[in-house]
């Protein structure tokens, strides 16, 4: 019994200091609570300047390409046999009753010249349907494709002053487009007039043996 008594008198006296013990710790634990709610906002600045930072180049990435209107149209030049299509192997739709001409030469035009030929040809395709008799023998096939929609192409013939497109043939109202064309790809010079008139083998009466381009002897093919 005295055992038990001394064992009830330990136990009595560990509670004892342990309660002691308790309001120092409450002590703490109020005056950590208090030091962090106290703690003032403008601590957290620098880091939500940071993330804010973080935000911000974020959203400029996702959004630039949007205001950029997105990747440039592409706009690929075609230099076409004016005669149409002679050796067939591999040509180009005229864009005027179903015809066809050789494909002489081809170049994919940069962002400066795509820019500076489009200005040209809005101002010269004219909506005029009043062409000339002698019809669509187009040298050159301009061929624009904007970005996720469909290619449009439309021929442009220096010797009749037309243009076509999806069948329908108007006049074209100036030069300097066919002029441009001529200095990114320049037409053969057996095909150029001379003394400002067509030359005879681009006559559709033309009375000799029609051979391929490369049969001609040009000196040469399109190259800028």
């Amino acid at each position: 019994m005295a055992f038990l008594n001394a064992e009830d008198a330990n136990a009595s006296v560990k509670t004892g200091d342990e309660q002691c013990r308790e309001p120092e710790r409450r002590s703490r634990a109020v005056f950590k609570w208090t030091v962090n709610r106290r703690r003032p906002v403008t601590a957290d600045v620098p880091r939500l300047k940071s993330t804010r930072t973080v935000l911000v180049l974020l959203i400029v990435i996702c959004i630039s390409p949007a205001f950029a209107g997105g990747p440039s149209d592409r706009v690929v030049i075609h230099l076409l046999d004016p005669r149409g299509a002679i050796a067939g192997e591999q040509t180009v739709p005229i864009e005027w009753k179903g015809g066809k001409a050789d494909l002489i030469a081809t170049r994919r035009l940069n962002v400066a010249e795509a820019k500076k030929l489009r200005a040209l040809l809005r101002k010269e395709l004219a909506d005029d349907d009043n062409v000339p008799f002698c019809g669509h023998s187009p040298a050159y096939a301009v061929s624009i494709t904007p970005n996720d929609k469909p290619t449009t192409t439309v021929t442009l013939c220096g010797t009749c002053g037309t243009w076509a497109k999806r069948g329908d043939l108007r006049a074209l109202h100036g030069k300097a487009s066919l002029e441009y064309l001529d200095a990114l790809l320049p037409i053969p010079d057996i095909f150029r007039p001379v003394a400002g008139k067509p030359v005879e083998i681009l006559n559709p009466f033309y009375g000799g043996e029609r051979l391929p381009f490369h049969q001609l002897g040009a000196t040469n093919g399109g190259e800028p």
